[in-house]
């Protein structure tokens, strides 16, 4: 497990700096639907990306990103049932259901790691992501870790329970290089739950 230096938003509001160690941002699209990125900016390289695409012109979108020049995991990773930042539980809260974005190490394979609560749509965004071709399993989960399945989790603080979606580094290089790539996987993802 990851030792965070801080356990909760509170505690690391107090020793970062907003927009200067942290940045925070939100697009409210009045959707009943909500993308995080939790670990973006440098804390998780590629998440921020991938959750800004995801969302679209249509989703909310919620980002709270690393701005260090260096230490960013380590200074500003809240883990995912901690992350308690006011702004993000009340746009979450008030959703329907939610996608989180994460990222893993995996730097071999192109991977997805589903996870979250709402199982429904969890089953309908692999589907979707398995027709475009860029993913190397079969299985929702190859990594048999990261469930997401705690209720406290950001993902899962929507009314109808959220879907995690952890990214291997490789996967995530793929879609920061080509933007077609970025633009099919995402819009699998958007599409998929939307039509949900």
């Amino acid at each position: 497990p990851v030792i965070n230096r801080y356990q909760n938003f509170h505690e690391l509001s107090i020793y970062e700096r907003e927009n200067f160690d942290y940045r925070i941002e939100m697009l409210q699209r009045n959707s009943p639907f909500t993308v995080v990125a939790i670990h973006g900016g440098k804390i998780e390289y590629g998440t921020s990306v991938v959750a800004r695409a995801v969302a679209g012109e249509e989703l909310n979108c919620y980002l709270f990103e690393g701005l260090k020049e260096s230490g960013n995991f380590k200074d500003l990773h809240i883990s995912s049932h901690e992350f308690d930042e006011p702004q993000a539980l009340e746009m979450v809260g008030q959703s329907k259901a939610c996608i989180s974005i994460h990222g893993f190490k995996e730097r071999e394979k192109n991977w997805v790691a589903m996870g979250g609560l709402n199982q429904a749509l969890r089953e309908k965004i692999f589907a979707a992501l398995l027709q475009t071709g860029l993913l190397e399993q079969e299985v929702e989960n190859p990594i048999g870790r990261l469930p997401g399945i705690d209720p406290a989790n950001i993902a899962n603080r929507c009314i109808e329970g959220g879907v995690q979606i952890e990214i291997s580094y490789r996967l995530r290089r793929l879609l920061g290089i080509y933007p077609e790539h970025l633009k099919r996987f995402s819009e699998a993802v958007r599409n998929a739950v939307i039509n949900s």
